[in-house]
């Protein structure tokens, strides 16, 4: 190979007909450092790959052999990740900036850039290594949903980067597997935010029975009963045994003084009420309160006894 460089691929051969992997792998790094590998190449990778899986590279073999292929990419990631897995952060982070030097177009790097842009608290480096993951055509869906959510809890503490993460979710539209809008959501939901849940709920699936429920919540949290009912009226013809569909519909058309709706809805909807001992009482007080409405007082006493003895259970 020092004669013929078209030579390594025998060499690599060779190697891996000997069992001598160690050789054949720094072999393969040499040659994909400076080019695109062949099939048998990449069948060579990924059969080493798969031997040395759960075993952990040593670091100075690493550092060794970053010095010998400068331009292995790979290297550099493991080196960052066991580096930071012996709280080495600042050999770590320095590592990432000098992957980023030899190859200015990773997007690998930037995967653990973000993530020390972040804990330094550098917004616009950390914004710009957000971006970078988020938008490159390379990287796996996992990893970007990974880097979103670290990037979401940062921007949780500096409000000015929703903006940023509003742009950019049109870069997970086209990834299969996750709802963005839906788990942003959530996410907002369980901080109380429920300003920012509703935001992205009502962009996201309208057909998830879960955005429906969390949605209605909201409306209901936020006193929002016109949209409470029309939501839930319009769902109830699709998921038709959803007791609690019925239960928003009669609350929200109660709040807008709509009592005969209200009582249309809560009497189609209490017979799916199935061991559910909350929503049971919640379906006898807007049944008492439809009663008012409706001057109604046998209705009235009707809930109003089945509501002592649930509490009394």
């Amino acid at each position: 190979v020092t004669f013929d460089a078209n030579m390594k691929e025998d060499l690599v051969s060779l190697y891996m007909t000997t069992q001598q992997f160690d050789k054949a792998k720094i072999v393969i790094d040499d040659i994909e450092s400076k080019g695109t590998l062949t099939k048998a190449m990449e069948s060579y990778q990924m059969q080493i790959q798969s031997m040395q899986k759960g075993v952990k590279p040593k670091i100075t073999d690493l550092e060794q052999s970053i010095k010998t292929n400068p331009k292995a990419e790979q290297h550099y990631i493991d080196l960052i990740y066991q580096y930071s897995a012996n709280n080495q952060e600042d050999k770590a982070f320095q590592t990432a900036l000098i992957l980023e030097k030899e190859i200015p177009n990773s997007d690998l790097v930037h995967v653990s850039l973000v993530k020390f842009h972040i804990n330094a608290n550098d917004i616009p480096k950390a914004t710009e290594s957000y971006k970078r993951v988020v938008k490159s055509s390379k990287l796996d869906f996992k990893i970007k949903h990974r880097v979103l959510n670290e990037f979401l809890i940062f921007a949780t503490k500096n409000p000015q980067l929703l903006t940023e993460i509003d742009n950019t979710l049109m870069y997970f539209d086209a990834s299969s597997g996750m709802d963005v809008n839906k788990e942003l959501g959530k996410f907002y939901y369980n901080k109380n935010n429920f300003e920012l849940a509703q935001k992205y709920m009502e962009k996201s699936n309208a057909n998830d029975i879960e955005v429906i429920d969390l949605l209605l919540n909201i409306y209901d949290f936020n006193k929002q009963f016109e949209k409470m009912a029309k939501k839930s009226e319009e769902f109830i013809d699709l998921f038709p045994t959803k007791a609690n569909l019925y239960y928003y519909a009669g609350k929200g058309n109660n709040n807008l003084k709509n009592f005969k709706k209200a009582k249309d809805f809560l009497e189609m909807g209490i017979d799916y009420v199935i061991e559910d001992t909350n929503l049971e009482t919640g379906f006898c007080k807007q049944f008492i309160i439809c009663a008012d409405g409706l001057s109604d007082t046998k209705m009235k006493q009707t809930y109003q006894k089945r509501l002592d003895v649930i509490s009394k259970k």
